[in-house]
């Protein structure tokens, strides 16, 4: 498969979610890690930097895998899946930026605690 720009469609991850019976897809986002696994390891040993790891709600790919079985095009529903399960990624990294935001701006107020008047 091809997406309209000519490069291949990767069917990875939602050819697994499909292929196998009864897996619970779950979404996570980690932010902090790093593609060279010697930066990784520096960073988050010798660091005082942060891996965040936020985890979301199951991805639903059953009807899926009953139209793989009824014999729908693997490639498709492939497809489809691993879109499903990288929304959800893409949403949780969203929802880390927001709370990010937040938590910046946040801090730059006064603080309103007990004993302030």
């Amino acid at each position: 498969m091809r997406t309209r720009g000519g490069a291949e469609k990767r069917t990875g991850i939602g050819r697994v979610s499909l292929e196998a019976e009864e897996t619970h897809v779950i979404p996570v986002f980690i932010k902090g890690i790093e593609s060279d696994l010697l930066e990784a390891f520096r960073k988050n040993w010798w660091s005082k930097e942060t891996t965040d790891i936020c985890i979301g709600p199951h991805v639903d790919v059953s009807d899926l895998q009953k139209r793989l079985k009824e014999g729908g095009n693997a490639d498709e529903l492939s497809v489809e899946a691993g879109e499903r399960i990288t929304d959800a990624i893409k949403k949780l990294a969203a929802a880390h930026k927001e709370m990010e935001e937040k938590e910046a701006r946040e801090s730059d107020k006064p603080y309103q605690g007990a004993g302030q008047v």
